[in-house]
């Protein structure tokens, strides 16, 4: 098949016929006057057909992504209106906080535990971790201040 002028080609239905004309009388036709007048060229700036910034991006995504994906590897926030049951824990809802901050539409008062939240995370550390850092620093002076006696008493005899 000839691959000169494929949307000329198209535009006269010769594509599949290109067999039996010859590429100079291809662009004979081409640049005949005719030609030129049955198509139009945007010369000014009034007669070019003009598109809102949204059905521009539209028509410059092409990578098929969802719209969630994309608003997520431009740094958004993926969902402005919770899709999921997720979406509604406090948990989810912190995450998009700390991730995306105002722009998030989140109240900031989110990310303080509540009371019950607090109580049981002093309930956890008074479990895990029994002694204060003054005691637990106490406790390590006196354990070496036993060991310095015992070396001290064993090699002075």
């Amino acid at each position: 098949m000839c691959t000169f002028g494929l949307a000329f080609l198209r535009i006269r239905g010769l594509e599949n016929k290109c067999y039996n004309y010859s590429i100079s009388s291809i662009r004979r036709i081409h640049s005949s006057p005719q030609f030129l007048t049955n198509h139009e060229f945007f010369e000014d700036e009034e007669s070019k057909p003009s598109f809102t910034n949204e059905e521009l991006m539209v028509k410059r995504n092409k990578s098929r992504l969802y719209p969630w994906h994309q608003k997520q590897i431009n740094g958004e926030n993926p969902h402005e209106v919770p899709r999921h049951w997720y979406h509604h824990t406090i948990k989810y809802k912190r995450k998009l906080y700390a991730q995306f901050g105002e722009q998030s539409g989140i109240n900031p008062g989110i990310q303080w535990p509540i009371d019950k939240e607090l109580q049981s995370r002093l309930e956890y550390e008074s479990v895990a971790y029994p002694f204060t850092i003054q005691e637990l620093i106490a406790n390590v002076k006196e354990k070496r201040r036993l060991e310095q006696e015992y070396f001290t008493e064993r090699y002075s005899s």
